[in-house]
């Protein structure tokens, strides 16, 4: 049990890290940043709303819908999973956790200065699920 505990204390400092970086914005000025859905975009202000409150049940709804949405984008889908990575690791969900940082590292846009935190919190997450050839490639 102390294990789990301190497995998910770490992955969550590790993934507040991350979001820093997450939130950077990209160094190449010559590369603009791309826009988010507006449906998914309110849906993702609905579930960070929940997520400063740590109501992450509100969070992972939300974050749901922003997944209904038809017209979402590749970028949506990079950011409704980085959303989700967070909502999952404080919900001690470190299985749905892993497929979300799987499925955020596999978005071909991510700005240079963010590859270093998303990867490395898709191997971690990867190991500590035991998925060792997923951490590896």
């Amino acid at each position: 049990m102390k294990r789990t505990s301190l497995c998910a204390a770490s992955v969550a400092a590790l993934l507040a890290g991350a979001a820093l970086l997450a939130g950077a914005p990209a160094l190449a000025a010559d590369a603009p940043t791309p826009k988010l859905t507006s449906s998914v975009q309110k849906n993702l202000a609905d579930a960070q709303k929940a997520q400063q409150a740590k109501d992450y049940p509100t969070a992972l709804a939300a974050i749901k819908k922003a997944q209904e949405v038809s017209s979402r984008t590749p970028y949506d889908d990079y950011m409704i999973n980085q959303f989700l990575l967070q909502t999952d690791v404080a919900m001690n969900d470190m299985a749905g956790a892993a497929i979300a940082a799987e499925a955020a590292a596999d978005y071909d846009g991510i700005p240079d200065a963010q590859k270093p935190g998303i990867y490395y919190n898709a191997m971690v997450l990867s190991n500590n699920n035991k998925q060792f050839d997923k951490s590896m490639s």
